[in-house]
């Protein structure tokens, strides 16, 4: 077995407590500032229950993007500082060959 490269990223952000009508504006601005998929949690099963997480390389970003998702949709947004494996989260942007 080969080993994995890992990918990380120092800052997470997370958005929450919103009306899910407004969800797929919030992922495609998410997914378009980190330049990585948006990690989604529903556990909750209500309406305002659902949770994203965006990941980044820096706070600025992060803050600049949950400025943009709070003016989308009122939510509460969390930024927070680690290390996070995003391995599972990078989007594979290469052209098929034809």
């Amino acid at each position: 077995m080969t080993d994995v490269p890992v990918a990380i990223r120092p800052v997470r952000l997370s958005v929450y407590d919103f009306i899910r009508s407004k969800e797929q504006g919030v992922v495609e601005t998410l997914t378009k500032r980190s330049g990585l998929n948006v990690d989604r949690d529903d556990s909750l099963g209500k309406p305002y229950g659902l949770k994203f997480y965006a990941y980044f390389h820096d706070v600025d970003s992060a803050n600049a993007a949950a400025l943009a998702a709070v003016r989308i949709a009122y939510c509460k947004t969390r930024v927070r500082r680690g290390t996070f494996d995003v391995t599972h989260l990078v989007r594979d942007n290469r052209t098929v060959p034809l």
